[in-house]
């Protein structure tokens, strides 16, 4: 089946197949296809942000109780 072919799901399947019969070939490439990525920052945000290290941000949201540590496992050594 196209579904395994693919390795995609059946209802991504049946979008694609759907907009090859209503585009031909140029229905399979992605819309998105040269468009900036939605989460890129605008230009003037990114010149506005002073570049500080990890742990000086870390600090202030420990604080704030924004920032959670990881919990490392306790390692037991053999007897």
């Amino acid at each position: 089946m196209a579904v395994d072919l693919m390795n995609l799901s059946e209802s991504q399947t049946i979008r694609i197949k759907k907009s090859y019969q209503k585009f031909g070939t140029i229905g399979l490439i992605s819309k998105r296809s040269g468009n900036p990525s939605p989460n890129k920052l605008a230009e003037e945000i990114k010149e506005a942000l002073i570049k500080i290290s990890v742990e000086t941000l870390r600090k202030p949201m420990i604080k704030e109780g924004i920032w959670k540590s990881k919990k490392h496992k306790k390692v037991i050594a053999p007897k």
